[in-house]
């Protein structure tokens, strides 16, 4: 299917979508989000869990980030069930770079249309955007292993179309 920078063509599909978002740390995912949700689609992300438990405590990503990432993940696989059970569509913020990242999100999605939205940024851009984050800083340590590990998804692993986000992404 072609892709014309917006997701329109997709919004009389029979089956529900749901849309995974693929790259490191500070690619461009949720800016991609805010320039191209033109469906207003829930978006379920462990981010926004953790920046939610930092308000409530008063705090920054980067102090909690490290108790809340597994209490995070927790609730997004809730979150992912309960979206499936009832046929909505959605996507899903998170790196998700490799297979077996994605492997059990698209299972749960069997009679789904899948969409992969890639981000692939050299590491000298990701650091810079990475230092424009007051109070979300990643280490740069995780950003260099989770380049190594990314792949670039592919229709092998289940999906029906997939997009260079990064090449349609404004704003940035």
């Amino acid at each position: 299917m072609m892709y014309d920078g917006c997701l329109i063509g997709l919004n009389g599909m029979d089956k529900p979508k749901i849309i995974l978002l693929c790259g490191p740390p500070c690619s461009g995912k949720s800016t991609w989000i805010q320039n191209h949700n033109v469906d207003n689609l829930s978006v379920l992300s462990t981010d926004d869990f953790i920046e939610e438990k930092a308000k409530q405590l008063n705090t920054t990503y980067d102090v909690i980030w490290g108790d809340s990432i597994q209490p995070a993940v927790i609730e997004l696989a809730k979150q992912l069930r309960d979206f499936t059970q009832r046929n909505e569509s959605f996507i899903v913020d998170q790196t998700n770079v490799n297979f077996k990242s994605r492997r059990k999100k698209l299972h749960l999605c069997e009679n789904y249309y899948k969409i992969a939205v890639y981000f692939e940024i050299p590491l000298e851009t990701l650091l810079v955007r990475n230092t424009q984050r007051p109070g979300k800083v990643i280490p740069q340590s995780v950003i260099e292993t989770m380049l190594k590990v990314y792949r670039r998804p592919t229709v092998e692993e289940g999906f029906d179309l997939i997009i260079d986000g990064a090449e349609n992404l404004t704003g940035t």
